[in-house]
């Protein structure tokens, strides 16, 4: 073992080794173990919860399990600096090469409501990189720990991410939609229309489960450096990517006077989708035009300045001469004059075209007869998006069957969502009395009523009310009525 004098914040990178690493890891684990001592004998207990400056809620049990973390680094590796997500920065110098960066409670308020996908959040930087994270979910025992050059564990077993190649088969994590805003909330909205299944809720546990193959994609804005950085060795360790919205690499520089400034953050579990993720979110564009890297050409003779964004690429482009100004503002207000003019032209086009509507079939069969005898029978549509340039929305769907002028049944069906030129099959549930069902197999007239919201590209949303008339159909007791019949469709 490493004598502690050894391990100082001014220790030459050129040794940093396994032993290093190792005794990294050692320090990591027990903090780990103190903090998750702390938050389990706090876990859907009775407690007093502080509103922070931002709204955010601290507990008790953040206080105690970060002090707890303090006081191990503070014995164990004593020139290392330390910055808590409660306490700050925690060193005599203003700087150091070795900083641990701590998050007690990743998900303060799952912690508060009693749901165990919270965690605690452990990172420790070498020169602004981190070289080694944890996350820890002390109510269910599980760790993760990713160290730089190894492979991700969890509880000792090696993990990795799963292969997704296609956006639309992604299952997608975010902690919760209401944490956008503005250009965040509408970008994150071109990423979760285009995935199979958006999820929300987990907080740092979505980014474990991305780490073990669970999941595809999380997506996130407004993230804290204490709550990301433990995340990068999990997550390229397990064979992940994660980056910014622009694909840059996280990185954060921790001393006395550093800010805990937000970040917007990807991580996906395939570098294709993760690429295809980005694109998505389209952060990277401005007016048309790539602000990633270029020369400027001078004026005079000095050598040409180099323009860059704040945070360095992934995969840094080679240099190339920029158009000059005159040609980028034409450029850019043609393309803009151009996109407003096209899609305006389209939306206005999608609004003319209501969506489709069949009836595919009417399970007249395999009666669920309920204690209060009532018989289940169940409806099949088929509901087609026309549109090539407009997503649907369905908002209160409702299915409503009469015996001449007279409701009989209805069922309803909330928020169904279609992308452009999809077809879906959705089922509805039509209860009625058993004896009605075996009295009563006669013609009956089937009418849906809905709340369609169609929503083009950069354009705002528009909402109708839909009816459509699908005719007299016969349903008899016993019988499976397939069908091949179009249904009227009208907007109001």
């Amino acid at each position: 073992m490493i004598p502690h004098s050894k391990l100082s914040s001014h220790t030459d990178p050129s040794l940093l080794n396994d032993t290093h690493l190792d005794r990294f890891v050692e320090v990591g684990n027990k903090l780990a173990d103190a903090a998750g001592e702390v938050i389990r004998s706090f876990f859907r207990k009775k407690f007093d919860i502080i509103d922070k400056e931002d709204l955010s809620p601290v507990t008790i049990a953040d206080q105690a399990a970060e002090e707890s973390m303090i006081s191990i680094i503070m014995e164990s590796l004593p020139s290392h600096a330390i910055y808590g997500e409660e306490k700050g920065w925690r060193c005599k110098e203003e700087s150091a090469d070795y900083v641990w960066v701590l998050d007690p409670i990743d998900g303060t308020k799952s912690f508060i409501t009693g749901k165990p996908v919270f965690g605690t959040l452990i990172a420790l930087l070498k020169n602004g990189k981190p070289i080694l994270g944890i996350i820890d979910q002390p109510v269910l025992g599980e760790r993760w720990i990713g160290i730089s050059g190894r492979a991700t564990t969890l509880n000792g077993q090696e993990v990795a991410t799963r292969t997704c190649t296609e956006l639309s088969r992604a299952y997608l994590y975010t902690t919760s939609p209401h944490l956008f805003s503005g250009d965040a909330n509408e970008a994150f909205a071109r990423v979760r229309d285009k995935v199979k299944v958006p999820l929300y809720g987990c907080d740092c546990y979505a980014y474990a489960l991305l780490a073990s193959g669970y999941v595809d994609l999380v997506v996130e804005s407004g993230l804290r450096p204490y709550d990301f950085l433990a995340l990068i060795p999990v997550i390229e360790g397990a064979g992940g990517v994660i980056s910014d919205w622009k694909g840059n690499q996280l990185h954060w520089e921790a001393s006395a006077s550093s800010q805990a400034t937000s970040f917007n953050v990807v991580a996906a579990g395939d570098e294709k989708i993760h690429r295809q993720a980005l694109d998505a979110l389209q952060w990277q564009v401005v007016m048309g035009i790539p602000v990633d890297y270029c020369y400027v050409t001078p004026r005079y003779h000095e050598e040409p300045a180099v323009i860059t964004s704040q945070e360095p690429s992934l995969v840094t482009p080679k240099p190339r001469p920029c158009p000059k100004l005159f040609v980028i503002t034409l450029v850019a207000f043609s393309l803009l004059f151009i996109s407003i003019a096209f899609t305006g032209f389209f939306f206005t086009y999608q609004q003319s075209r209501p969506p489709i509507i069949l009836i595919e079939s009417i399970a007249a069969f395999n009666d669920t007869i309920s204690p209060n005898n009532t018989v289940n029978r169940q409806l099949t549509f088929i509901l087609e998006n026309p549109n090539e340039y407009a997503s649907i929305r369905y908002t209160d769907l409702r299915v409503s069957i009469f015996d001449g002028g007279k409701q009989r049944f209805s069922g309803v069906l909330n928020d169904y969502y279609q992308v452009e030129k999809e077809e879906g099959r959705l089922k509805v549930d039509v209860l009625g009395s058993e004896t009605y069902w075996k009295q009563h197999g006669m013609a009956f007239s089937l009418k849906v009523d809905a709340v369609v919201c169609l929503k083009a590209k950069y354009m705002q949303k528009h909402c109708e009310t839909l009816e459509a008339n699908c005719g007299d159909i016969d349903i008899w007791p016993m019988n499976n009525v397939t069908l091949d019949g179009r249904c009227d469709v009208n907007f109001r």
